[in-house]
This record gives structure tokens, sequence and C-alpha cells, in this order.
């Protein structure tokens, strides 16, 4: 792993740590705890992956296993005008799923 000079947090760092703490990943699977709720959150995932197959014909290799997250760049300047780039990201499904996405848009 490089080491950067300024601090940085990866998402599989940050992803371990949400499902290490008391909330079980909930953040990334519709409010569910993973410990409670296994086939809950198998059928979310598979619902949402069936419902994008209509906007990317490309299947999941494991859809009920399978956690969606959106992932944004965007390149900018910094204070000294020296480019920078920026990139994050947040789960599809929100915390109340309820078959809304974390979005404007619906893919149903």
């Amino acid at each position: 792993m490089n080491v950067a000079q300024w601090p940085v947090m990866y998402l599989s760092e940050w992803m371990k740590a949400a499902f290490k703490d008391s909330s079980e990943g909930a953040f990334f699977l519709g409010g569910y705890l993973l410990s409670e709720s296994l086939p809950a959150i198998t059928s979310m995932l598979t619902e949402f992956w069936d419902h994008h197959q209509y906007v990317d014909a490309t299947p999941a290799r494991d859809p009920g296993r399978t956690i969606p997250i959106y992932i944004h760049g965007d390149e900018g300047r910094g204070q000294v005008k020296r480019p920078v780039m920026v990139c994050s990201f947040q789960p599809c499904i929100g915390w109340d799923y309820n078959g809304q996405l974390n979005s404007k848009k619906n893919l149903t």
C-alpha cells in the first residue's frame, strides 16, 4: 500500500468498519442488520438487481450478495491551482429501502 501525504480513507477500509460496528452494515443494507435479516437482505438485493437489468444488461455475479454503490469522480483545483481528483460514493439502497433508491431517479 502506498503512503499518502494527506489523510485518505480507502473504500475497502470504510466498508470493513461499517460492517464491524454495532450497525452491522445497515447503512449499506437498507437498514437491515446482517446478523438478523440475511433472507430479507438477499431478497432486497435480488430485487434491486432485477430492476437494474433494465438500465444495464450486465448481470451481477451473485445478485443476492452484491451491494450496489454509486461512485462519483470530479476533478477540481486546489488552493495553489494544482489539480485534485475527488471520488465519492454512497450506497444505492437507502436506510429504509421500501423499493426506493438513494437518488432522485428510480430504476423501476
